[in-house]
């Protein structure tokens, strides 16, 4: 099996269909289907960003745009949680959560966003193409989760003392 030495350069400066194109080989992805799976666990922030960057890779520029537009939506999505969650638990009644937004939200971002590319993957290349490795993708989205999760749980102290 050949390798591919796509960087993240080239990714990000839209040079790796030119290289996918020049070498004959397609250019290395993140799985489509497991980006989306990951995202039910690490929100579809981190699905749309990955696919807006295989999009990118793909030189599939309409598409990569679509996909931006859903990361910017998914992280209103966060913030929209966290004032649902403030209503919630200043409204008087008892403990609440507000996580079947988030589950609402994912649902209609897979089924409207989150599987296209993983249908035009298959289609185009069926299970035949080189893959990105995972390890910096989960490890950020771990940090990310992480982190909106302090900032959340602040944002929602502070909304409740002051309020």
């Amino acid at each position: 099996m050949a390798e591919d030495h796509t960087n993240e350069k080239e990714l990000s400066t839209g040079k790796a269909e030119e290289h996918a194109e020049s070498s004959g080989q397609p250019v290395a992805l993140w799985n489509p289907g497991a980006a989306a799976g990951w995202s039910f666990i690490f929100t579809p922030v981190l699905g749309s960003y990955l696919h807006l960057l295989n999009w990118r890779a793909l030189g599939e520029h309409e598409k990569e745009k679509k996909s931006k537009s859903w990361f910017y939506r998914s992280i209103a999505m966060l913030m929209l949680y966290i004032l649902a969650q403030y209503a919630i638990m200043s409204s008087g009644k008892g403990e609440g959560n507000a996580g079947g937004l988030c589950i609402i939200y994912f649902i209609v971002w897979y089924f409207v966003n989150g599987r296209l590319q993983g249908k035009y993957v298959k289609e185009k290349f069926g299970k035949n193409y080189p893959r990105r490795p995972w390890a910096v993708p989960l490890l950020a989205g771990m940090g990310a989760v992480f982190c909106y999760w302090v900032l959340a749980a602040t944002a929602l102290e502070l909304l409740l003392m002051i309020g």
